[in-house]
């Protein structure tokens, strides 16, 4: 318990950029909302339920090949921190592009309708995007800090993959609501705003951590 509360700092910190990350629009929650919005509550939940089994799959190798990786090379951790910390840079400038851009945010109906093909696509989408791993990494080492036990990436991925699930189902049962739709297209320029000065102000930090 003692070595979670004097981690607890980078730990509080890299669950709230978990929690931009993953909240924030993008392919997965943008499917997980237009397919609630467009199919109901009970298809959102199982597309939700596919996503979040793809990305807990690359948030469990990230964890376990951070601590491998750690315990053959220290100054791993700073090429990390340097890869993590380019990577949030990247979310701060997609952020920024939404932002700027003038369309608005359309929820359209998926091309297939099937529960099954809806969760196995959910998978899908996160097993053939490699940048989620990135984005795991990125969150596992912004928890850790040099002698931090063998444990605590293990302690971040099941804290993070709690966050996970929350906000996919939360997700998937607000925008079974037309008003919920309405909302977020409304606040969408204002969120990508704010993920903006987020993701560039993480990424910033995790380079420049000592």
């Amino acid at each position: 318990m003692h070595e979670i509360i004097a981690h607890l700092p980078q730990l509080l910190f890299a669950l709230g950029v978990f929690v931009l990350a993953s909240g924030s629009p993008g392919p997965a929650t943008l499917s997980v909302c237009q397919t609630s919005a467009s199919l109901g509550r009970k298809a959102g939940f199982v597309r939700a339920s596919g996503i979040i089994v793809g990305s807990l799959f690359w948030g469990i190798l990230a964890a376990a090949g951070l601590v491998a990786a750690l315990q053959q090379f220290a100054q791993l951790l700073i090429v990390l921190k340097i890869v993590g910390g380019l990577y949030l840079l990247y979310l701060a400038y997609k952020s920024f592009v939404s932002f700027r851009s003038p369309a608005s945010a359309e929820l359209a109906a998926p091309a297939d309708t099937s529960l099954v093909s809806l969760f196995f696509g959910g998978i899908a989408l996160h097993l053939t995007n490699p940048k989620a791993v990135f984005a795991w990494g990125a969150v596992i080492t912004m928890g850790m800090c040099p002698g931090a036990p063998w444990w605590m990436s293990f302690f971040i991925f099941a804290l993070a993959g709690t966050c996970s699930m929350t906000l996919n189902y939360s997700y998937a049962y607000l925008f079974s609501t037309a008003h919920a739709v309405q909302l977020y297209r409304s606040a969408k320029r204002g969120i990508d705003g704010v993920m903006t000065v987020v993701f560039g102000a993480a990424g910033i930090k995790l380079i420049t951590s000592p």
